[in-house]
């Protein structure tokens, strides 16, 4: 997918006038060229964003949303100097055919320009049209040179090559050697598969039997096992979910829009109605939040159960660019940017029905982010998310006034149907607040730091990209 984000040459549509990227200048500005005029226009990262959210900027969608699959994540410099020439070979023949305008891939048209460019760079071996189709291609889809790189280890099948029923034996023989001892070996398993192999051999009446795999190759079969699934036939169930629990730290992510949580929760709060005053009920609130930085990235808030229509509204909220609301009181306004946006690359949700739809499916596809269900009544694989959501109802709203509390015998006397005091508007703009100038700007333990500075330096090396 190739999106809207500030990346140098980007060309997109700016009230329908194409125009792309000239250069970042390193005071935020961003200087901006008119493809049809070639006049220069400077603009600043906040407003672009505010006209990307106003639906002013659109950007064509020419690449798929495997595109990043075909990047090599390591740098040039880290390969092998025969790599390195290879992809300068591959690199001059799509730059050969870029040249010569829009390519049309016809063995008429571009084996002459084949024949030049090899000429050029003194090319023995000159590749075919269909093999620069693929490199154009590759190249093409992600804008990036890396695309070139040789991937021989993605050549051929990954799947093993033992017939399944060898597959079924060695199944049966580790299984066997773990109930045995915990401590079982390969060559234990290796041993048990022999005995079965052979008596399965002795079994078969007309039909191929079944070669013996060597130990080398046991030994490779195994490897590919979980790591999970190796414990939990070494010591049980139990003892591997535990081991495998999350540990304190949890899980481990390198930047920011990598992994988001997402979940609901009512709040511990009652609301009253902005026309009669009376006290409605507990608004639900559901909240996105990023795992690297600790970071909200979007929410949203109804008196609506939890449903697919929050997840989406949530969702979208997280991705687009937030700017200043009108507030009812001043002392509400945000000191503090709240800098989020952009696609994330994976969704951790619950397994409820409202995860599950065609149209949150639909949008995930489109977007290329990968929906994960976390397994039911295991809190713990959104952990981040589950504790922040504790933390705005028992440290934030309970010191609100019509505030619930989550056990009814803490209230005592207390009714908070008798105090509530705000609208669902002020509870919003009240929420905002805590979160942008208190929960952003404050250290998070989880992270040891601060969670916008952490945001911030981050999105310096990855740029939040927009749909």
């Amino acid at each position: 997918m190739t999106g809207f984000a500030f990346h140098k040459n980007l060309a997109f549509e700016l009230e329908g006038v194409p125009c792309r990227i000239h250069s970042l200048p390193a005071n935020g500005d961003v200087v901006l060229e008119f493809l049809t005029t070639g006049a220069m226009h400077v603009s600043t990262r906040d407003k672009l964003l505010e006209q990307y959210a106003n639906g002013q900027i659109k950007v064509s969608h020419i690449a798929s949303r495997t595109s990043r699959a075909l990047v090599y994540s390591r740098p040039l410099a880290d390969l092998p100097d025969s790599v390195r020439k290879e992809v300068q070979r591959r690199a001059a023949y799509v730059e050969g055919i870029c040249e010569e305008g829009d390519p049309i891939f016809t063995a008429q048209r571009l084996r002459p320009v084949l024949e030049q460019i090899a000429k050029r760079v003194g090319d023995a071996k000159q590749p075919g049209v269909t093999t620069v189709y693929r490199w154009y291609s590759r190249y093409r889809a992600t804008n990036d040179p890396r695309a070139l790189i040789p991937r021989p280890d993605r050549r051929g099948s990954t799947a093993p090559r033992q017939p399944d029923r060898l597959l079924e034996l060695l199944s049966e023989a580790a299984a066997e050697a773990f109930r045995c001892s915990p401590q079982a070996s390969v060559s234990d398993i290796s041993d048990r598969l022999e005995a079965k192999v052979t008596r399965d051999n002795q079994m078969v009446i007309g039909g191929t039997p079944l070669k013996m795999p060597s130990r080398r190759t046991v030994y490779r079969l195994m490897d590919k096992v979980d790591a999970y699934d190796k414990s939990l036939l070494q010591e049980g169930k139990t003892a591997a979910d535990k081991r495998f629990r999350l540990s304190k730290r949890g899980v481990q992510t390198t930047r920011i829009l990598e992994r988001v949580e997402i979940d609901h929760t009512p709040l511990d709060l009652f609301v009253i109605d902005d026309r009669t005053w009376l006290p409605i009920h507990r608004p639900t609130l559901t909240v996105a939040i990023d795992h690297y930085s600790r970071m909200i990235l979007g929410y949203y808030l109804s008196f609506a159960p939890p449903s697919a229509a929050a997840v989406i509204g949530a969702l979208r909220h997280a991705i687009l660019p937030k700017s200043r609301r009108k507030v009812s009181e001043k002392k509400l306004e945000w000191v503090n940017e709240w800098p989020c946006y952009g696609v994330f690359e994976t969704v951790f949700m619950d397994n409820g029905l409202e995860f599950h739809g065609v149209d949150l499916e639909s949008i995930a596809y489109d977007l290329g982010i990968v929906l994960v269900y976390c397994p039911k009544r295991k809190p713990r694989f959104k952990g981040v998310v589950e504790r922040f959501l504790k933390t705005i109802n028992h440290h934030f709203l309970h010191q609100i006034p019509g505030a619930s509390y989550a056990r009814f015998h803490l209230r005592g006397d207390y009714d908070p149907t008798k105090h509530a005091l705000l609208t669902l508007t002020e509870v919003t703009e009240v929420i905002e607040k805590w979160i942008v100038d208190i929960y952003h700007q404050d250290v998070h333990r989880g992270i040891n730091d601060i969670p916008y500075k952490r945001w911030m330096h981050s999105a310096q090396l990855y740029e939040p990209k927009l749909p």
